[in-house]
């Protein structure tokens, strides 16, 4: 784990439906980071979404959705970063990984 101010944030557009070997993904990157000593993962579930052409997913009880948005953020090093993405974008191909830089306050 770096706690330097060179940090970087990845961010990986999942669905709720997104698995590896029977896994939930998202489930599955916060273990996978934090085997590897990343510096820090957070799950966050999306309320309302889309992707690409597909339909709008919501939480509300009327439009209710069991295919919600979520997103994971990993921070550490760009090395680290670039690495685990490659590992994700093997078990996710079709899904949308940023990374940035972090500046800490």
């Amino acid at each position: 784990m770096d706690t330097s101010s060179n940090q970087m944030r990845l961010t990986i557009y999942l669905s709720e439906h997104d698995r590896h070997e029977g896994q939930a993904l998202h489930e599955w990157i916060v273990y996978e980071s934090h085997r590897r000593g990343l510096a820090g993962a957070t799950v966050l579930r999306g309320v309302m979404g889309y992707s690409g052409h597909g339909p709008v997913h919501s939480s509300k009880v009327v439009v209710i959705s069991d295919d919600l948005p979520f997103l994971v953020q990993v921070i550490d090093t760009e090395p680290a970063l670039r690495e685990l993405a490659e590992t994700i974008r093997g078990l996710h191909p079709r899904g949308m990984i940023l990374l940035e830089p972090v500046h800490r306050l």
